[in-house]
């Protein structure tokens, strides 16, 4: 079995060939269009399509181990917020930083390795990296790369986030002779209960049972489709005869003239013909255009008042009649 020796934020420990989180040394992010700038300080890195996060670990804690020794090595981050989701391509290379002074300008190329789909905030992500260990020319790797060619961008917890304070964590196996097996432990409280497994196939059919009472009457269905026009009926008798109507309307106008507004035209009328009745009538000025001040309707007959500021101004009284029958 291989022992490693690891120092965890300055305290140090001894690790038996199994699972060991390496040092996280420092942690940044650079930025394309500000490629000058330092991002160091910040408690957050982001990932999109302009910044990458970049992360360091002290790779010598694996002592003397072979490629050949590794067994699985895995990054994990945490996603503190997600603006859009988006594909986090993780690369890794042998580098030495200073997150202080690290810039798009300086910064050192990596190779990719694979991608997550990174669309839960509050959530872990793990990348499979054993690859950066066991085939990376030169050594192992101790720089790894966060980037993404999305339009969207997350948010992952650096070493200096003191709020939720998820800093990126390197688990490395090494492998080793087995062990014997310890002893039993205590058993673990119940675990919640699981998912509900598929449908089984159906069983054969029982025997009908006996009928149930009778249940309540159900709410009234929605009202069905208008079925087809049916065949028409035979013909109803006859009804009475109705009231006669209106016949033999015709229209009668008489002329007029008002002398001037000194000389109104007073009760100026037009008659319907003998045996006729009057239904409504008309006064107009046909000179001005306007109807007159007032008017009247007879028996068989329409009157018209008619007052103007002209001089012989035409006018005009009409009457509608009908039968009088």
């Amino acid at each position: 079995m291989k022992t490693i020796t690891l120092a965890v934020y300055g305290i140090l420990l001894t690790a038996r060939a199994g699972a060991a989180d390496l040092t996280l040394l420092a942690d940044a992010q650079v930025n394309s269009t500000l490629s000058g700038t330092n991002f160091g300080a910040l408690p957050q890195a982001q990932v999109s399509q302009t910044t990458t996060a970049f992360l360091r670990f002290r790779a010598t804690e694996l002592g003397n181990a072979l490629p050949g020794d590794i067994v699985t090595a895995r990054l994990r981050v945490f996603i503190n917020k997600v603006n859009s989701p988006v594909t986090m391509q993780v690369g890794c290379t042998i580098a030495d930083w200073d997150e202080n002074v690290l810039t798009a300008a300086n910064a050192p190329q990596a190779r990719i390795v694979g991608s997550v789909l990174g669309d839960r905030a509050n959530a872990f992500v793990t990348f499979d990296v054993t690859s950066c260990f066991a085939a990376n020319p030169g050594g192992f790797a101790n720089t790894f790369t966060l980037s993404t060619f999305d339009t969207g961008a997350v948010f992952l917890d650096t070493k200096e986030n003191s709020t939720t304070s998820q800093a990126a964590k390197l688990e490395v196996v090494l492998a080793g002779p087995q062990g014997p097996a310890g002893p039993q432990g205590v058993p673990g409280p119940s675990g919640a209960p699981g998912a509900t497994g598929p449908q089984g196939s159906a069983g054969p059919a029982g025997g009908q049972g006996a009928a149930g009472p009778t249940g309540p009457q159900g709410t009234p269905g929605a009202q069905g489709a208008i079925g087809p026009q049916g065949a028409q009926g035979a013909s109803g008798a006859q009804g009475p005869p109705g009231v006669n109507g209106i016949s033999g309307i015709e229209r009668i106008c008489a002329n007029g003239t008002v002398p001037s507004a000194f000389s109104p035209l007073l009760n100026h009328t037009a008659a319907c013909t003998a045996g006729k009745r009057a239904l409504g009538g008309s006064c107009q000025n046909i000179t001005t255009g306007s109807s007159s001040s007032g008017s009247a309707l007879g028996t068989n007959s329409f009157r018209c008042n008619y007052s103007t500021s002209g001089l012989n101004e035409a006018v005009q009284t009409c009457v509608v009649c009908a039968n009088a029958n």
